[in-house]
């Protein structure tokens, strides 16, 4: 991988948090983070490498630093091993992983998976994006996968998540040693 991403704050250092394969990945991710980014009210300057070329910065509040690690030329790309989620997919075409980015957080990982999925460029609804850390297989994710994380979370999933049992009002009484101390019985509707 070849294309750096790092960020940097206004009074701190800057550090690399992604590495790409493609140029059109890696802008696509710095548009959505640096969205999310304003929405959360951070300032950060963020900055794309090639090799050690620096390409291009996003910087929308003008913020002045005294120094950057990378930009100055102070610290090179020789070690990235603090990317450690590696994101690969499985397009639909073919029957093969192939890396795509690492990131330093997984959040970001996943933040670049849907943001790929969204812009849907060169990705189609059945590819599978897996996000590894070392050897272990973190997450699966395709388009399906996702619609049903979002139903989910917003709350417009269809299924009553609400028990069909209670504890019975029998189960604060004092009980013998070595018996089950509660018990569950089916709600009665009609009491409430």
């Amino acid at each position: 991988m070849h294309l750096f991403v790092t960020s940097q704050f206004a009074r701190g250092e800057e550090k690399l948090i992604a590495l790409f394969e493609s140029i059109d990945h890696a802008r696509l991710f710095l548009l959505n983070k640096s969205y999310r980014d304003d929405e959360e009210g951070k300032k950060i300057i963020y900055r794309l490498y090639k090799n050690q070329d620096l390409l291009q910065v996003w910087n929308k509040d003008n913020i002045s630093i005294s120094s950057a690690l990378y930009a100055d030329g102070i610290s090179d790309f020789d070690n990235p091993s603090l990317c450690i989620f590696e994101v690969m997919i499985n397009y639909i075409n073919y029957n093969q992983r192939t890396p795509i980015a690492k990131f330093n957080v997984e959040l970001d990982a996943m933040l670049f998976i849907i943001s790929a999925f969204k812009a849907e460029n060169d990705i189609h609804a059945n590819d599978v994006f897996f996000i590894f850390k070392g050897q272990l297989l973190m997450h699966t994710v395709n388009k399906s996968i996702l619609e049903k994380q979002k139903n989910g979370l917003s709350g417009t999933s269809n299924q009553d998540n609400s028990s069909k049992y209670q504890i019975s009002p029998l189960s604060t009484r004092p009980t013998p040693s070595g018996g089950p101390p509660d018990y569950w019985v089916k709600k009665d509707d009609t009491e409430e």
